[in-house]
């Protein structure tokens, strides 16, 4: 696998912070996510570097804000943009003075998911977690034979994905509240239409014998209503939900 010069081990920012030896962010880590400051109501993207996020909009690295439209371009465009910020944030920069006023302290800001997530499939990936949860169904043998040799997977629900330090109760009850809103929309829909139904057949039978064909059914709509994205806040600790290797450029790509 070849790594090109933005993992370079030497390389420095002149943001200050990511030179720190125990900063999570160095500009050899360039982690994705999304942004707003108190008080906005849209998300934006950016970057960590050091203690800051580059706001990759206000630097003119991208025209857009949406995270799962910028996960979706192809391999040399996204090497083009990790290797634009490196170049900008790398000690010695001529971009220097535009990236500056693009750079916001990530504890003034409010962070969320990273991503609009439709679905997903977790997997037991850890003996020790695989083992805990094995304890509730089979107190006994809570450890099958065949799980260091088949791996384990189960469908989770998107709705449980929310950024740490988000109210739990809160994302439960706006994930309930969304479920009764489609609920009711589906019930709402289907009694419109049996309502129509009988009123045909009603019809129908005044009329007298008419053919099966005759009578216009209508059908139920069968598409599943979209799921709205959930995008609560996040605190500045938790670094695995909020900045994201997902949208980062793979190593050797």
């Amino acid at each position: 696998m070849s790594l090109d010069h933005t993992h370079d081990p030497g390389a420095q920012s002149w943001v200050d912070s990511a030179n720190d030896p125990a900063c999570d962010f160095p500009i050899q880590n360039l982690p994705f996510g999304r942004f707003r400051r108190p008080g906005d109501e849209g998300w934006r993207i950016g970057v960590a570097i050091g203690d800051q996020v580059l706001d990759l909009r206000a630097a003119k690295l991208i025209d857009s804000d949406d995270m799962n439209r910028l996960m979706t371009i192809g391999v040399p465009f996204r090497q083009s943009l990790r290797q634009a910020i490196f170049n900008g944030l790398r000690h010695g920069s001529a971009h220097r003075e535009e990236f500056e006023r693009a750079l916001l302290p990530q504890s003034g800001l409010e962070l969320g998911l990273p991503c609009a997530i439709g679905d997903y499939t977790d997997f037991y990936t850890g003996i020790h977690h695989a083992t805990t949860v094995g304890k509730l169904f089979r107190p006994d043998n809570p450890l099958l034979p065949n799980y260091k040799w088949v791996p384990i997977g189960y469908h989770g629900r998107a709705s449980s994905i929310i950024a740490s330090g988000s109210s739990i109760f809160a994302a439960a009850c706006g994930a309930n509240a969304r479920a009764r809103s489609r609920a009711s929309s589906r019930s709402r829909a289907f009694s419109a239409r049996s309502s129509s139904l009988n009123a045909a057949r009603v019809r129908d039978q005044m009329s007298g014998p008419r053919s099966m064909n005759a009578l216009s059914v209508p059908r139920l709509n069968s598409r599943s209503p979209g799921a709205g994205s959930s995008t609560p806040a996040c605190s500045r600790t938790d670094r695995s939900s909020t900045w994201s290797p997902i949208a980062t450029p793979m190593r050797g790509e």
